[in-house]
């Protein structure tokens, strides 16, 4: 007696074909959470470095003027309110990322950031109490310029 192969060949393709469908679909599909996961932390990342730059650029040089007719506690508690908030955003991007590059970056930008904040708040006591505050303003000004370097940095790195 003979025995039939086709339908014994006919279910072994199957399931192979059944089997590579599964392995590539489960494939495909682990590929699309990764990119999706990578979009979020981009747009996390995006989010914070939003905040970073707001705040950095109110500590612009150029704009420091507009706030002489302010006390100096009253235009800056604001701000050193706000620098809590986005260092504690900064220290978490860094502990979520993967890039070594970007943790590197933020490590140096966190106390440039909080030097920035604290030469403005300096220039403008010695502003309102009427000292030069010449030494204070070119520290605010090496602080942004530094700043900025470094979120440039940044935007490069994510």
């Amino acid at each position: 007696m003979a025995t039939d192969w086709g339908p014994v060949l006919q279910t072994g393709i199957g399931a192979v074909a059944a089997a590579l469908g599964g392995f590539s679909a489960a494939w495909i599909q682990g590929r699309s959470q990764l990119q999706l996961q990578r979009q979020r932390r981009r747009e996390r990342a995006a989010d914070t470095l939003t905040e970073v730059t707001a705040l950095a650029e109110r500590m612009n040089p150029a704009w420091l003027n507009m706030w002489q007719r302010m006390a100096p506690d009253e235009a800056m508690r604001p701000h050193a309110e706000q620098l809590r908030e986005v260092r504690g955003k900064l220290v978490h991007l860094a502990a979520r990322t993967p890039s070594r590059r970007v943790r590197r970056v933020i490590h140096k930008l966190d106390p440039k950031l909080n030097m920035l904040v604290a030469s403005t708040w300096v220039y403008l006591e010695e502003r309102a109490k009427g000292e030069s505050a010449d030494k204070a303003l070119a520290t605010v000004k090496a602080s942004y310029s530094e700043v900025q370097r470094l979120l440039g940095k940044l935007v490069a790195a994510l």
